[in-house]
């Protein structure tokens, strides 16, 4: 296999790598229930989809990305100030009245 070929397919695969972890990533902020993790992730994601875009030049998905990745500092300082805020002591953003957004966990493990 001439050098070209194999350097070809690594980049492929490098390529098709960043897009399933950013897909993952977006796909485990759908799970998360604290702010400050789910933003971080988010991040994370945003960036893993710009490096997938930018190699495969897809402008939209860059476009995208690239915009969610301010909206998402934003957010997460703001989750961050909630949580130093928190008059209970919990670090968590929005610890004292979690209760009444999120669904009661069942006692099956």
């Amino acid at each position: 296999m001439p050098p070209d070929e194999i350097a070809m397919r690594s980049a492929v695969q490098w390529v098709e790598v960043a897009g399933y972890i950013a897909s993952s990533l977006v796909f485990l902020t759908f799970y998360m229930r604290r702010m400050v993790p789910l933003r971080l992730v988010a991040l994370c994601s945003n960036f893993a989809f710009l490096a997938y875009a930018f190699a495969l030049h897809l402008a939209p998905i860059a476009i995208l990305h690239g915009a969610l990745i301010p909206v998402n500092i934003v957010r997460l300082i703001g989750a961050l100030r909630e949580g130093a805020a928190n008059s209970n002591g919990d670090p968590r953003p929005g610890a004292a009245n979690s209760h009444r957004y999120l669904p009661r966990r069942s006692g099956i493990a």
